[in-house]
């Protein structure tokens, strides 16, 4: 029975069923991932960025001769949440004459003096910030929340693509090798539509892929055990097939061939 369905499996390249490639969906997912991606690299670059800053005015900064300051602040429930303001400041006597612009944020509660207190750096002027927001450092959650959270996302959005190319089954079937492999044990994942199943590998280490709704093509072996068929693919791993063989973009009498072989 086995040799049957390995003998009547075709050996030509097999491209996967159209509604397995869902390529715009698989599109979107990318993209939407790498956007993702991108905003918390963003993110990271940027708390990097001012890490540095800090660092290097509380190392070498000098204060600032402010002489206006214009922006707005925001607030909430009556709580001020921060100023953000573009200052005209001078450097020290002997380092440049020219009045120079830069902005700056003065955070937390209370009154918010015309003129906030600035520190820049000697070595690059153009480098400033306030000496409220410099003292308080940044947040932990300011900082991290915005990285995690589209972090998190972007990975979860490119695993969803990596699934759905399934590029697994893709490069196993450019060049079938079909192969029949053990089943250990098949799990029903809890509150879910999803099969686990647990196989052996031809290496003896155990492989597992899930299935929604169904599960592999299988056949019993003349010694009792359950065998499904599977695919070689990279590194010689091989990728179950479902019972009805739909991911394949097999002909009608191929399909069928098969079938009737496992079933007979």
């Amino acid at each position: 029975m086995s040799d049957a369905v390995l003998d009547t499996f075709p050996r030509r390249p097999i491209a996967l069923a159209a509604k397995h490639k869902d390529r715009k969906g698989q599109l979107l997912w990318l993209l939407g991932g790498l956007a993702l991606m991108l905003a918390a690299s963003y993110f990271s670059y940027d708390l990097w960025r001012d890490s540095r800053l800090r660092a290097d005015l509380n190392a070498r900064g000098v204060s600032a001769e402010v002489l206006d300051a214009e922006g707005t602040c925001t607030s909430r429930r009556g709580s001020s949440l921060g100023c953000n303001y573009t200052i005209r400041y001078r450097l020290r006597p002997g380092e440049d004459s020219d009045v120079r612009e830069g902005d700056v944020y003065v955070p937390g509660d209370g009154p918010r003096v015309f003129a906030p207190p600035a520190r820049y750096d000697p070595q690059n002027p153009d480098r400033i910030m306030s000496e409220a927001d410099l003292e308080r450092g940044k947040p932990f959650m300011s900082a991290a929340v915005p990285i995690a959270i589209p972090g998190v996302l972007g990975a979860l959005s490119l695993l969803v693509w990596h699934a759905m190319a399934n590029r697994s089954l893709v490069r196993a079937a450019a060049s079938p090798r079909p192969l029949l492999v053990p089943v250990s044990r098949v799990e029903a994942v809890a509150n879910t539509n999803i099969n686990m199943v647990h196989f052996r590998r031809p290496d003896g280490s155990e492989g597992k892929q899930r299935f929604n709704l169904s599960g592999p093509l299988t056949i019993q072996s003349s010694d009792g055990r359950t065998m499904a068929l599977a695919l070689l693919g990279a590194k010689d791993r091989p990728v179950l097939l479902s019972h009805d063989l739909t991911e394949l973009e097999l002909t009608a009498d191929e399909r069928a061939a098969i079938l009737a072989a496992a079933r007979k």
